[in-house]
Formats: C-alpha cells, sequence, structure tokens
C-alpha cells in the first residue's frame, strides 16, 4: 500500500506540473492572442485611415480634372479670340492696302 502511496504521490506531482505548464502556455497564448488582438485593431485603424486619404485624393483628383476641363474651355475660348483677332487684323490690312492702291491710283 506504501507503493501504491507513492505511486499516487508521485502521479499526483507529475499531473500538478503538468497543469502548471498547461496554465503557463495559456498564460503565453492569451498574451499573444491579445497582441494579435491590438495589431489587428491597428491594421483596421490604418486601413480607415487610408481609406479615408484614398476618398479624399480621390476628391481632390476629381476636383483637378473639374478644374482642367475648365481651364481648357477657357484657353479654347480665348484661341478662337485670338484667331477672329488676326482675321479682323488681316480684313483691316487687306481694306488698307485697297485704299492705298485707290490712293496711288490718283
Amino acid at each position: 500500500m506504501v507503493r501504491r502511496e507513492g505511486e499516487a504521490l508521485v502521479k499526483a506531482e507529475e499531473l500538478q506540473n503538468f497543469i502548471e505548464r498547461a496554465t503557463s502556455q495559456m498564460e503565453e497564448l492569451k498574451q499573444r492572442e491579445g497582441g494579435a488582438y491590438e495589431r489587428e485593431d491597428e491594421r483596421e485603424e490604418k486601413l480607415k485611415f487610408l481609406a479615408s486619404e484614398l476618398d479624399t485624393k480621390q476628391k481632390d483628383a476629381d476636383d483637378k480634372e473639374r478644374q482642367e476641363a475648365s481651364l481648357r474651355r477657357d484657353k479654347d475660348k480665348i484661341l478662337e479670340e485670338i484667331d477672329d483677332v488676326q482675321r479682323n487684323i488681316e480684313e483691316v490690312h487687306e481694306e488698307m492696302e485697297k485704299l492705298h492702291e485707290l490712293t496711288d491710283d490718283m
């Protein structure tokens, strides 16, 4: 019976050691899990921030495209006006030449 008690005590001690190691490993896993949750939260925050930045940049790009289109229309109008002025200048030159020829003929 003493032998069985000794074996039982050894078994109990082994089980106690096993439980302590398992508890320690569980604590380590909990710490790792907590760190993983923190990293996941950080990543989610970064994703939210980047999504917000992307949205802002997209809006800025859309605004710039509208501005560019408006400036292009303005440029086209100005070029048309320049062409009109140049045609008018040519017409005036032609009329002046005709008048000059008429005055030379006299």
